[in-house]
């Protein structure tokens, strides 16, 4: 059932307002306000937070990492990320407008608080945010790995794919919002809780 619900608030989420209620109109012939829908997606959000809080899942002990550059509003927005690399379980995602030290040690302890586990192995591209913040978070219990371009083995290719296909999503779901819808500050807010 967590599954499920959180499946359901994850798609919701992202569909725009007008595409919100027009799947609830078809899928259960309710047509509520999109105040009524955003408002029952900031509760139920909440409730699938709460609810996974203390979920651990089962993954491996060599971690991903890499952040891309989001252009929105004129502004560079960086989006780090880590995963496991054999489950692909997206562990933390950090959103800022800096590549500092202190990003990277945020994310490193974002991940480690969901997985409850610190990984044995993590691979990063050679931004320098994660020398230090990797040393921050883990200490010496985790070995860094800075991955070469091309490398064969303990490479970031993973979470490079993903942040490839995340970018082509979100450009294509941001060119169909209106210009003044992308730049109100209710937007920018909620883009941020991501």
């Amino acid at each position: 059932m967590r599954n499920t619900l959180r499946k359901k608030i994850f798609r919701v989420k992202w569909l725009m307002m007008s595409e919100r209620s027009r799947h609830l109109q078809q899928e259960y012939d309710n047509n509520p306000s999109s105040k009524s829908v955003y408002e029952w997606i900031q509760k139920y959000t909440d409730a699938a937070i709460k609810d996974f809080k203390d979920y651990h899942p089962q993954v491996g002990d060599t971690w991903i990492a890499d952040e891309t550059v989001l252009h929105i509003s004129g502004q560079n927005i960086w989006m780090y990320d880590i995963i496991d690399r054999d489950t692909r379980f997206l562990f933390a995602t950090r959103f800022t407008t800096s590549r500092t030290t202190k990003d990277a040690q945020i994310l490193m302890e974002r991940a480690e608080k969901c997985a409850g586990k610190k990984p044995k192995v993590v691979i990063t591209d050679k931004n320098n945010s994660y020398l230090d913040g990797i040393e921050m978070a883990y200490g010496a219990d985790s070995e860094h790995i800075q991955s070469r371009p091309f490398a064969l083995e303990n490479n970031t290719e993973l979470i490079e794919r993903f942040h490839s296909t995340l970018k082509s999503r979100t450009i294509i779901r941001m060119q169909q919002y209106d210009s003044s819808e992308c730049n109100s500050k209710p937007a920018a807010r909620d883009f941020s809780k991501w």
